[in-house]
């Protein structure tokens, strides 16, 4: 008995170290296409308490800087996983991919420092992004509580802050807030049953099948927690179920909105990276990919492939932001919510033989018509700006299509490039809008259009430019009333066949749409640029990035702002 005291003393103080608590907000989780459903794919930088903090380092301010601990000894295993660095003077809080480990230390990709040799960082390795695991044991014990023990064991202060899978409890994932020695390890939440004999495996990340189970409706992953997926040529991410993530947490003081990020490159893992190369997240049954009330979700840089099925990418009944994200292969619409305030998109596209977007407000974002079905680039209550829609040419395609307001958008080779209805239920206001190359520019739906107006529109390359039934003084420029829209006699732009939606400087062409637009702001003279695009001066500004072209954008303010403005716009007749 005497033997078993100092045990029993030490079981007692370590149950006491952590009291059971919720999963934090501040869990990243990453999905790669080489990962596997029983690793445990998830990482928290917060549960800095246990973490260790003797770390140093020689030549910290360099592109290679030396890291060691004298609690821990560098293996080989660490190699291109993550040295986490939480806190400590001189240190410069991040991660670090592990380049080369010798005699002990660890070098590292890039400076972590602002001085050459820091010490006492606190710090952990993140084994989360790996498509292996750093460890597996098939002897873990659970009890209920936050302790796990093997006789096995090899467990390391530099798991602190990764996640476990349990074999035992596989619905889930456990995270280590502390590792007291190396057969025992405490976990952040109390594991859901007891058992001997488990199967524990530490890091690694999540495989391509798994998007539904970490982030659906009863997944891994919580309310404010990133959610990771690497690009990788070899397939797409999958999901045979709709997804509603667990959304905003509205704990912490400024609360935390859930992510869901795609990236190429460590240099893109993060919320504003912009990767060369999207991942695909692929529908394989005829369900949404997103769904329900997203509650201030944000999801970015994905393409995201319907595989053909009939339903919608995403079909939003509330709080959704997208950011460069293009639907692919749709028969349905690419991107639906229920009414604007639900669905907010930025820089966004989609191929679809239905609609590209309805009832979205959007910024930047690019329809793409196809050669079969009744296409409408943007329809509902969409509101636009700098939006455009690149036709083919197809008999039933509408650019525009009684929509909301309209700012600064594009039609190119729509039999219709923009179609008003002044009784449906969004009449239409358009504000430096082009059409080209559509047979009909702007078409009336209704015998009158009291309640839709053009201002400072435009039109190249059509048979009819404004069908009849146009109230003559609901067409404007910046002088007031006139009788027909701005046509151009030559082409505008500069290669909108290809894509490049920006506008030449060819006189009675793109030249005439410079600088000619109309002031949105009331008693203000805009001077901005008729059409998707603004063109570039030669003193600088501007800049590429449109989905399908070239030349500087109208940058958009805080989407949960700019979605006010327009519908205050919306509700006012002449500015």
């Amino acid at each position: 008995m005497n033997r078993l005291r100092p045990l029993l003393v030490f079981l007692v103080a370590l149950l006491a170290i952590s009291a059971q608590a919720a999963k934090t907000a501040y869990v990243a989780w990453e999905l790669q296409f080489g990962g596997n459903p029983h690793y445990a794919g998830c990482f928290d930088p917060s549960l800095t308490a246990s973490m260790d903090a003797t770390l140093s380092a020689t030549s910290a301010n360099t592109a290679s800087p030396v890291v060691a601990s004298s609690n821990y000894n560098f293996v080989a295993g660490d190699v291109g996983n993550y040295l986490y660095v939480a806190s400590g003077t001189n240190w410069v809080p991040g991660w670090y991919k592990i380049a080369s480990v010798a005699t002990n230390k660890a070098t590292l990709s890039a400076a972590c420092a602002t001085v050459a040799s820091p010490t006492s960082g606190t710090w952990t390795v993140d084994y989360s992004r790996s498509t292996s695991a750093i460890l597996t044991v098939s002897d873990g014990i659970t009890n209920g509580t936050t302790l796990v023990t093997s006789v096995a064991g090899g467990f390391k202060v530099s798991m602190v802050g990764n996640g476990i899978y349990d074999s035992g409890t596989s619905t889930d994932r456990y995270l280590i807030s502390a590792v007291p020695t190396a057969n025992h390890l405490t976990l952040q939440t109390a594991t859901a049953d007891t058992g001997s004999g488990r199967t524990i495996t530490i890091g690694g990340a999540l495989g391509a099948a798994d998007p539904f189970a970490c982030f659906g409706s009863g997944g891994y992953a919580v309310a404010g927690n990133y959610v990771f997926l690497l690009y990788s040529a070899s397939g797409p991410f999958t999901t045979a179920s709709a997804i509603t993530p667990p959304g905003y947490d509205s704990s912490g003081a400024s609360g935390r909105t859930f992510q869901v990020v795609g990236y190429d490159a460590d240099a893109n893992r993060n919320i504003g990276g912009t990767p060369t190369n999207k991942p695909t997240l692929r529908t394989t049954a005829s369900v949404f990919c997103f769904g329900g009330n997203g509650q201030f979700t944000r999801v970015r840089n994905l393409i995201g492939d319907e595989n053909n099925e009939s339903d919608q990418w995403i079909n939003s009944s509330g709080e959704y932001r997208l950011y460069g994200v293009d639907v692919i292969n749709s028969n349905n619409i690419g991107f639906y919510a229920n009414n604007p305030t639900s669905l907010y998109l930025d820089h966004c596209s989609s191929t679809t033989t239905l609609y590209g977007f309805q009832n979205c407000t959007c910024w930047n974002c690019t329809a793409i018509t196809t050669t079969t079905g009744s296409t409408i680039g943007f329809t509902g209550n969409c509101y636009c700006v700098g939006c455009a829609v690149k036709g083919d040419g197809s008999a039933n395609a509408i650019g525009f299509g009684n929509t909301g307001l309209l700012i600064n958008c594009t039609a190119y080779n729509c039999p219709i490039g923009y179609e008003f209805n002044a009784g449906a239920a969004y009449p239409t206001s358009a504000y430096n809008c082009l059409s080209e190359s559509c047979t009909t520019a702007y078409h009336n739906g209704t015998a009158s259009l009291a309640s839709c107006a053009l201002y400072a529109c435009a039109s190249y390359g059509a048979t009819t430019v404004t069908t009849t039934g146009w109230d003559p003084n609901m067409i404007y420029n910046g002088a007031g009333a006139v009788s027909t829209v701005i046509v151009c006699s030559v082409d505008p732009l500069v290669s909108a066949s290809t894509g490049n939606f920006s506008l030449n400087n060819t006189a009675s062409g793109g030249a005439l749409l410079r600088g000619t637009g109309y002031g949105i702001v009331n008693g203000q003279t805009g001077y901005v640029d008729i059409g998707a695009l603004q063109h570039q001066d030669s003193g600088g500004g501007g800049g590429n990035g449109h989905v399908i072209g070239s030349g500087a954008e109208l940058i958009p303010p805080d989407l949960d702002e700019w979605a006010e403005i327009l519908r205050d716009l919306s509700k006012t007749a002449v500015f």
